[in-house]
């Protein structure tokens, strides 16, 4: 099954599979919508991936066909992304978040993970943007994103978290008065950040075969 992330009936007009409505921004912004309703509801049978209402207007050569069909080749995760050949994303997210990668790898180890040494990286996927067989996506939410958000937590990275990203949605001024209302901040911290590259690790560390639209 494949979902889409919704805020409010504008946001929900953009999608095209069901909807997970959401009223409210935590720092982890849809990592958190994933986590917690994978818990909740699990990800039942064959395929499970859960999008931005923002997806198919972010990555216009995307189509509902082209996902069926990538479905049907069996492959253990469906990435959005195939455009990015040689692309170290740690040391890129070093450029626009000084010092990420140390704090990334930190977090990893700190939740018993290992972290990867290398540039080549076998799977790229930003926006949370990925669909697996539901099993894999199972242990992803169990056994890495929920020991991470527990890490992230703890009061031994919030000064490192609790940063300004520096990243803002120009278009978007609204977005400032959300994040004081539900952060009581009004900059984006690196949470979500970090949880955004987690699914990276998790696909390199168990070698998962690769379907890239």
């Amino acid at each position: 099954m494949i979902y889409q992330i919704a805020y409010d009936g504008s946001t929900k007009d953009n999608c095209v599979y069901p909807c997970i409505m959401n009223d409210k921004v935590t720092p982890y912004f849809e990592s958190k919508i994933i986590h917690d309703f994978v818990k909740k509801h699990g990800t039942g049978d064959e395929y499970f991936g859960i999008l931005s209402h923002k997806f198919f207007n972010k990555n216009i050569r995307v189509t509902q066909d082209k996902i069926n069909d990538a479905i049907k080749l069996d492959a253990d995760c469906i990435s959005f992304f195939a455009k990015f050949k040689k692309h170290d994303l740690l040391k890129c997210a070093d450029n626009w978040h000084n010092g990420f990668s140390a704090l990334f790898n930190d977090i990893v180890k700190s939740a018993g993970l290992i972290p990867y040494k290398g540039k080549d990286w076998k799977i790229i996927i930003y926006q949370n943007a990925f669909i697996t067989k539901s099993e894999i996506y199972k242990d992803y939410v169990y056994n890495w994103l929920s020991p991470c958000i527990e890490v992230m937590e703890s009061d031994a990275f919030k000064e490192r978290l609790w940063v300004d990203s520096g990243y803002y949605r120009k278009n978007e001024p609204q977005i400032k008065e959300i994040l004081i209302r539900d952060l009581g901040v009004d900059y984006y911290p690196l949470h979500s950040f970090v949880c955004e590259r987690l699914p990276n690790l998790y696909f390199q560390y168990h070698n998962c075969k690769l379907c890239a639209i």
